[in-house]
């Protein structure tokens, strides 16, 4: 099953799981808010391309640019392949 990269618009929280993760207790109160950047990982995979956020810095490893929406710094990602 291919992994999707979650990240909380809340708290920035980055996770890999091939379904939305649990949204309770987010340390930025309530619960999460999790957006899906796309198919990829948190940590560098063999194939799969560094983009960083010049946002709020969040790096994740993907075959193509990460969706733009959810930023925990606000408004859309700005993605830049490392």
């Amino acid at each position: 099953m291919q992994m999707k990269v979650w990240m909380c618009k809340k708290c920035g929280a980055l996770i890999e799981k091939p379904t939305q993760p649990n949204a309770t207790r987010c340390p930025s109160g309530g619960t999460h808010f999790w957006y899906t950047l796309g198919d990829g990982y948190i940590t560098p995979h063999s194939g799969y391309t560094a983009w960083q956020c010049g946002k709020c810095g969040a790096v994740v490893y993907m075959k193509r640019m990460p969706n733009g929406g959810g930023c925990p710094a606000g408004g859309n990602h700005h993605w830049r392949r490392l």
